[in-house]
């Protein structure tokens, strides 16, 4: 990381796709400008992708370069590092706060080696037990990692192109799919030095529920490249075990026997089961196990609706066309330093 003495030259492109975001954008671009990186070192891009609020306005206002674009967020995302002027592209979600030492760790980190990095999210202070069960399923350290969440991700701007960007087909699921794709030619590292703060967690259930409905339609951009993606095959059992205890529903209603029904349960019971086994290193007890199997079952129906929907060609869900990322939650919780987020942390 050069000194801010050094002859000033861009070295990150902050990319943040933008839709009627005026809650959010204002902390997302503050939290940027304080992190402990020379300003003259970076530069924010906000692309926007037809905003009718203020969220423009309260962009520009920061000094943030406006772009626009009118397409997926895939194709948000491309169009920002297509103008970039950084060697490295940063990829800030308009609903997550950065770390104060984000740039630097993020930067550090690519420019050390030609990777792709990031962390899953921070959860805000005050959290739903709904978002500290599901997102407490990460590594601490440095590792490696099957995806990164697009909202916080650090590539090489070389890098990115040679990778062909973000897949402008898929509605969603792109950040999966970008990783899984370049971890053919470089490392995709968790790194928890890269830290973002996300505020557009889903807080009940239903949310949760349409959030997994909508992220099972870009699923199946992951499996066309890994015919063993471990979330989409267990969607698939899952759903021939709704399948089976559907029509093995039916027969005993009409008299048949239960066996059929018996053995969808059995089956969706044994995928639920295998998946905790799996994430058995992120459990912390035994209530911890019966939330986190409450919120997978969740999670296999909604991807399941979703394979229903993608099998009848269809890329959207109840009319949403635009990823629940670019819309602002139902509120925006108070900010604290329980929130996990500083820059005392080493490895």
């Amino acid at each position: 990381m050069p000194e801010s003495t050094t002859k000033s030259r861009i070295l990150v492109s902050v990319v943040i796709p933008v839709r009627n975001v005026e809650l959010f954008i204002r902390g997302a671009i503050d939290s940027v400008i304080a992190n402990d990186f020379p300003r003259e070192f970076y530069e924010i891009l906000v692309v926007d992708n037809g905003s009718t609020d203020r969220t423009i306005e309260i962009a520009r206002d920061l000094g943030a370069t406006i772009l626009t674009c009118a397409g997926t967020i895939s194709a948000t995302r491309n169009v920002g590092v297509q103008s970039a002027s950084g060697e490295v592209i940063a990829f800030l979600d308009s609903d997550c706060l950065a770390a104060p030492n984000w740039l630097r760790a993020g930067y550090s980190r690519v420019a050390a080696e030609d990777c792709v990095a990031g962390y899953f999210y921070d959860v805000p202070e005050g959290a739903r037990w709904i978002e500290t069960d599901w997102f407490a399923q990460r590594d601490p350290g440095l590792t490696r990692a099957s995806s990164l969440c697009g909202g916080n991700i650090f590539v090489r701007r070389s890098t990115f192109l040679r990778l062909n960007g973000f897949d402008e087909g898929l509605v969603t699921g792109e950040d999966a799919e970008f990783c899984l794709r370049a971890s053919q030619s470089v490392p995709v590292l968790s790194d928890d030095l890269i830290r973002v703060i996300h505020l557009g967690n889903p807080k009940t259930l239903r949310q949760f529920l349409r959030r997994e409905i909508w992220y099972g339609l870009g699923a199946l951009g992951s499996f066309r490249l890994s015919l063993w993606d471990k979330p989409f095959l267990g969607t698939l059992a899952f759903a021939a075990g709704m399948v089976l205890g559907f029509v093995g529903l039916v027969r005993i209603l009409f008299g048949g026997a239960t066996e059929l029904f018996a053995l969808g349960a059995m089956l969706q019971f044994a995928v639920l089961v295998a998946t905790l086994v799996y994430r058995r290193r992120h459990i912390n007890s035994a209530l911890q196990a019966v939330r986190l199997g409450f919120l997978y079952s969740i999670y296999y129906f909604g991807r399941t609706i979703a394979l229903l929907y993608a099998l009848a060609g269809k890329n959207s869900y109840h009319g949403i066309k635009e990823s629940p990322r670019s819309r602002p939650a139902d509120s925006v919780p108070h900010l604290g330093a329980s929130s996990g987020l500083g820059d005392s942390e080493t490895k």
